[in-house]
């Protein structure tokens, strides 16, 4: 693992693929990192958990705009009736792309008409205090992963880990990706 105040920049902005020992609601999560910090612990939102259901369904205040067919997704345990919406938008000027969260409605509002933006709304959020998410890594808990759009927006949410598993070189991320869902199975 990199050296203590490497792993931050090392962390944030890409994904945490959980290990086969993970259970609960993070049990072959995908979480993208957007904050990591010594003094502030670690923030992100579970990517691959739809809920098989649009903002339009879930509450009439979305219903007949443009933001009605915007995907919902399990963010995370914590404040679970919170929305966040989370842009992944084509920069047409370097070709890469770039996620922004936290926007205003009408940058939201905006983006729902761009062609080069995917819009995705999550139901809370992940979050770990300081110090935890360092002692999860040091325990093996999570296996980084670097941000692969066309992986992201080329597959269904929830074939997004094993995609990434199928990307990898690394020998564990193929033992993980042909492990049995139920490990007592094996």
């Amino acid at each position: 693992m990199a050296q203590n105040n490497e792993i931050y920049e090392k962390v944030v902005g890409n994904f945490l693929l959980a290990r086969l020992n993970v259970k609960g609601i993070f049990e072959r999560s995908v979480i993208w990192i957007s904050e990591f910090t010594r003094e502030k612990g670690a923030r992100g939102i579970i990517v691959n958990k739809p809920m098989n259901k649009q903002l339009g369904e879930c509450t009439t205040t979305f219903a007949g705009t443009p933001l009605a067919k915007i995907p919902l997704f399990i963010g995370g345990p914590v404040e679970a009736n919170r929305l966040t919406v989370l842009a992944c938008i084509q920069n047409l000027l370097t070709g890469g792309n770039e996620i922004q969260m936290g926007l205003p409605p009408d940058k939201i509002r905006d983006l729902a008409h761009n062609p080069f933006a995917r819009l995705m709304a999550f139901s809370g959020f992940a979050s770990w205090l300081p110090e935890q998410l360092e002692a999860e890594l040091a325990a093996g808990t999570w296996l980084i992963s670097r941000v692969d759009f066309a992986a992201w927006s080329g597959v269904p949410a929830q074939n997004l880990r094993e995609k990434l598993l199928e990307q990898s070189n690394k020998l564990e991320a193929q033992f993980m990706l042909r492990a049995p869902h139920n490990l007592e199975e094996n």
